[in-house]
């Protein structure tokens, strides 16, 4: 089949009958055949679209940290420092995670950072070769790592045992 036909050359499609085409592949085997366009394209349809709106104020644009403000309010964070810190305890009651709400929105805001690249492994951000600044000068490794294992959004004291709940003690 050639790259006319593929993109819908509509005479090769007209010229070439199905009993034609199917006749080439009466060999007995399934061979895929390439999509072709079953409609044209509609020329009354503009190929960009027009802007109908003016621009925003300048005044009534936010800055990044205020729209991640908008998501993260003071009270929700501060009650994700509290449960992170309650949940370090729980685990070790010898090394507190010590975590402030400054270091928790730092520890946020790198992580959406790193979500923009495609490195295939957390650590290859602090990695010379492959080092971002932006992430790596905000937050060391070790406390990147140690934030993300205790990360809690809930009091593991308040949750009700359920007992088909495979990880508690019967």
């Amino acid at each position: 089949m050639d790259a006319g036909t593929f993109y819908g050359d509509e005479e090769n499609d007209n010229e070439r009958s199905e009993e034609e085409q199917e006749s080439e592949n009466d060999d007995g085997e399934d061979v895929p055949r390439q999509p072709r366009w079953k409609t044209s394209h509609d020329s009354s349809f503009p190929a960009y679209p027009d802007w109908q709106d003016s621009l925003p104020n300048a005044d009534d644009i936010l800055s990044p940290y205020q729209y991640f403000k908008t998501f993260f309010s003071d009270d929700i964070l501060d009650f994700v420092v509290e449960q992170s810190n309650l949940y370090a305890a729980q685990v070790n009651l010898n090394k507190p995670l010590k975590l402030t709400t400054t270091e928790l929105e730092k520890f946020l805001g790198a992580t959406l950072y790193m979500s923009l690249f495609g490195l295939p492994a957390t650590r290859m951000f602090w990695r010379p070769e492959s080092r971002i600044s932006q992430v790596a000068d905000t937050l060391t490794l070790n406390r990147w790592e140690e934030i993300k294992r205790f990360l809690h959004f809930n009091d593991n004291d308040d949750q009700p045992v359920r007992s088909d709940d495979k990880r508690s003690d019967p």
